[in-house]
């Protein structure tokens, strides 16, 4: 979600991951489905986003992130696939459009900026999209302008509990390994809880799809 020119999903690290979001776009995630099956969402809807990082080596480095939203489906889907307005709800993304919808597959070119101490840079993807709905968004960075490696993927799971939103993003490259671990996963913390927002302001927007799914006692 977030996307594209995203030289991020929304990182420097991870500040690609910001892209993202990506991108944005932004995934599989090691977490078993039964368990996520049997997970509760605090009283306000929604649960804390959980995010881990992976050093791959090679100046190369993965992040996990997820959490669990009581709103449709239908609802996160719909914000993860708003390509041309992720810069409306993801402070790291200063634009983000469809270049090009071919048969199986889209071209979305981000553009986003990330923070290292006093320093500011600019990232730049262009992200080849390729959705199954309302399960799975792959990216891939085609441009390899910001990035020697930019690919991830976001997916969704209806779950008792609501929807489980799960992001990943392999990133090489773009200032990774420069950023503190802790300064890298906060930035996927930030995309995560922005994202998370938008779908429970969207669910909670007059005329809404209504959703049955009650959070569990």
């Amino acid at each position: 979600m977030r996307g594209l020119r995203q030289g991020g999903g929304v990182g420097l690290r991870r500040p690609a991951i910001l892209a993202a979001l990506a991108a944005l776009a932004t995934l599989a995630i090691a977490w078993p489905p039964a368990a996520a099956g049997r997970q509760t969402v605090p009283a306000g809807g929604v649960s804390p986003v959980a995010v881990s990082l992976s050093d791959l080596g090679n100046s190369t480095m993965r992040l996990d992130g997820r959490f669990i939203i009581n709103s449709p489906e239908a609802t996160a889907w719909s914000v993860l696939t708003d390509y041309d307005h992720i810069q409306k709800f993801v402070a790291s993304m200063r634009e983000s459009r469809v270049k090009e919808r071919r048969d199986g597959f889209l071209l979305v070119e981000q553009e986003s900026v990330a923070k290292l101490f006093l320093f500011h840079r600019t990232f730049h993807v262009l992200l080849k999209v390729q959705e199954k709905p309302r399960q799975s968004i792959a990216f891939d960075d085609v441009s390899k302008t910001s990035f020697a490696r930019y690919e991830g993927e976001w997916t969704l799971q209806e779950v008792a509990a609501g929807t489980v939103v799960t992001y990943r993003l392999t990133v090489q490259g773009g200032l990774v390994g420069m950023t503190p671990r802790g300064s890298s996963r906060q930035m996927v913390r930030d995309l995560l809880e922005q994202v998370r927002a938008e779908i429970g302001r969207r669910a909670a927007a007059p005329g809404a799809p209504h959703t049955a799914l009650q959070t569990p006692p």
